[in-house]
């Protein structure tokens, strides 16, 4: 017969500094609850082992697997299999959890380290990678081997990506972006040639991205989904505001790896408008009697 206990313990019990009993905010040690379909505790080196349906609760926070382990003297447990976590609004799955509660009468942040098909989701944000590790307290997370960011309006892959989902703003390494077409204006760079898709695609090698801000260093832009596009504008620097502007510094269109025109600075509109704004930018195609033109 199936059997499932429920214990109660309390993590911080064996660690210093006393809480005053008025003190309730989340830093604070809170009762920690463990269901499993079999559980093992050492008095010896303080260790506990849970099995089968595991399920630890504190607070606003639980964490689902099928295995978990920790130290109440040392406030960390390891979960793996089937893992789910659930803290400030933020849910996490993984093969393989890390997590590591504060430190009584501290203003320590909780952190975690999650490995093997991690998937994070906040509001409308989605951010999946290889490894992840940060606080849901603070929103802070890095990730790391196949990253990638959604939201609402944009799509973001990386090798590596700082993000903190409070703030919205995040720093990537070898990323590539998009945005929908639809927020550039009419004359805005197709980008050089008539439009292919309905994406706008950035890659960079360097990017910071905020709410309503992109900004990338020796960066391409392009519509063209390709790891090599065959067209692009590649700039030294971009700012992308999506619906409303677009700059680039040290400008240069190529086609088919051709460089075509340099010019030292690009601005116009992204917001569709009878009325252009900004430099005029020179249209490129292909006709069957001239060729390119």
């Amino acid at each position: 017969m199936k059997i499932t206990r429920l214990i109660a313990i309390l993590l911080f019990l064996a660690l210093p500094a006393a809480i005053a009993a008025e003190e309730t905010d989340k830093h604070t040690p809170q009762t920690i609850r463990i269901t499993a379909n079999s559980q093992q505790y050492s008095f010896d080196d303080g260790l506990f082992h849970a099995q089968g349906n595991v399920c630890v609760t504190s607070g606003d926070m639980y964490i689902n697997a099928d295995m978990i382990t920790g130290s109440p003297h040392t406030g960390r447990i390891e979960a793996s299999g089937n893992v789910r976590l659930a803290l400030e609004g933020m849910t996490l799955t993984c093969n393989l959890l890390k997590y590591t509660f504060p430190a009584a009468g501290t203003k320590t942040d909780n952190r975690f380290k999650a490995e093997g098909n991690v998937a994070i989701k906040r509001n409308t944000v989605t951010l999946e990678a290889d490894i992840i590790e940060g606080s849901p307290s603070t929103g802070d997370v890095e990730a790391t081997g196949r990253v990638m960011f959604k939201d609402a309006q944009r799509t973001l892959t990386g090798d590596t990506f700082k993000y903190n989902f409070n703030t919205d703003t995040g720093d990537a390494i070898g990323a590539v972006a998009s945005i929908p077409v639809d927020s550039m204006q009419e004359d805005a760079p197709a980008p050089v040639l008539e439009r292919e898709s309905g994406t706008l695609y950035f890659r960079g090698q360097e990017l910071k991205a905020e709410p309503e801000r992109y900004q990338l260093r020796k960066s391409i832009f392009t519509t063209c989904n390709l790891e090599q596009p065959h067209y692009c504008l590649y700039a030294e620097e971009m700012i992308i505001e999506p619906g409303k502007k677009f700059t680039a510094r040290n400008v240069a269109i190529k086609v088919i790896g051709k460089r075509l025109i340099t010019l030292p600075y690009y601005s116009t509109k992204l917001k569709k408008s009878n009325k252009s704004a900004g430099t005029k930018f020179p249209k490129i195609g292909v006709s069957g009697d001239f060729g390119l033109y």
